[in-house]
């Protein structure tokens, strides 16, 4: 039996429920609907008359909106198994003619709020045209008000958060000098159709099986934002890339907006000085645009030889400060003494 969901907000909703308890929308027509007798037989879409199919097409849109069970259809891609479930949608690992992919249902709240809409499609218009090595391939792009999907070639790997949570010692300095110049060349690539990769994440980059990288489709935005967003965002990445689990506090992006970088300990000098560039506090001491940070990148000596930077002390006394629990002084209550002394 499939679970159901808002199709509003994508949350999970108790069965039979008549209003969503998320967002509050009305589902007593999808409740009544459920209720009724199983649907007859379709007649053969071949002999229906197209303006017929077009409107049973429509009417069949809702069951997307709960969850496709592995084995069934859609849109002549076979569902293998739900991948996972955000406020974007729905994602299924998919397959066809023998090739698997990433088809994402999109929930309905996108097709309300006029400004996302409008972002989502623009965003999924120029998809269609890039052509980079760094990004899977579109297959598919469908956007109505009715229902919008997308199908992309299946990343096989692992993202870089889990790396990260689970293996960090395999990412090196040298990986992640590697990975930066082609975030830079990638965000340059994209800049070009009005995509940023400012709010990228290490969970949405993806190292597949032979070792090589890939940028999932929900780690790009469409947005106009200063080209040195991009900057501060590879450097963020590389930064919370290599640093040891008692630092990662130091490198969120709510805290290097605000806070001076601190050298990320272990990694070279030389990288630091880059990365201290990139993600200076205010965007106007930063690399003027990705070329520069590319240049500064490719010029980097090499790791061997190379000084390592190591912990400042005020990295550790910060976090340390958090963690001492000061006890409230406590004044002699002299007056309650009296006043028992007075009564005895």
């Amino acid at each position: 039996m499939s679970a159901s969901f808002c199709f509003n907000c994508g949350k999970n909703i108790p069965d039979k429920a008549k209003f969503c308890p998320f967002c509050g929308e009305d589902l007593s027509d999808i409740a009544k609907g459920a209720e009724e007798k199983p649907a007859e037989i379709v007649e053969d879409a071949e002999d229906a008359p197209k303006e017929i199919k077009t409107e049973k097409k429509k009417e069949s849109w809702d069951k997307y909106f709960t969850l496709l069970e592995p084995g069934s259809e859609f849109q002549g891609y076979k569902i293998l198994r739900m991948l996972n479930k955000d406020v974007e949608g729905i994602k299924y690992v998919v397959e066809k003619h023998g090739q698997e992919y990433v088809l994402t249902i999109y929930n309905r709240s996108s097709f309300e709020n006029v400004n996302i809409l409008f972002a989502l499609q623009m965003k999924l218009a120029q998809v269609k045209q890039i052509r980079d090595e760094q990004m899977p391939k579109v297959a598919e792009v469908q956007s109505s008000r009715e229902l919008t999907y997308t199908v992309f070639e299946f990343v096989h790997g692992t993202s870089l958060e889990n790396i990260k949570k689970h293996n960090p010692e395999y990412l090196t300095e040298e990986m992640a000098r590697k990975m930066a110049l082609r975030l830079v060349d990638t965000a340059l690539n994209i800049r070009e159709y009005g995509l940023t990769l400012a709010y990228l994440n290490l969970s949405g980059i993806m190292q597949k099986e032979d070792g090589d990288y890939r940028i999932l489709f929900s780690g790009i935005s469409y947005e106009d934002v200063d080209e040195r967003e991009d900057v501060f965002a590879i450097g963020r990445l590389v930064a919370q890339m290599l640093t040891p689990t008692i630092t990662q506090s130091l490198y969120t992006e709510s805290r290097l907006k605000v806070a001076k970088f601190m050298h990320v300990p272990g990694v070279t000098v030389n990288l630091n000085k880059v990365l201290a560039e990139a993600l200076h506090r205010n965007i106007t001491h930063r690399y003027t645009g990705l070329e520069k940070m590319r240049e500064a990148l490719v010029a980097l000596p090499p790791i061997e030889g190379s000084e390592l930077s190591v912990l400042p002390p005020e990295a550790l006394s910060d976090e340390s400060k958090k963690t001492d629990i000061k006890m409230p002084k406590r004044k002699p209550e002299i007056g309650f003494w009296v006043l028992v002394i007075t009564i005895l």
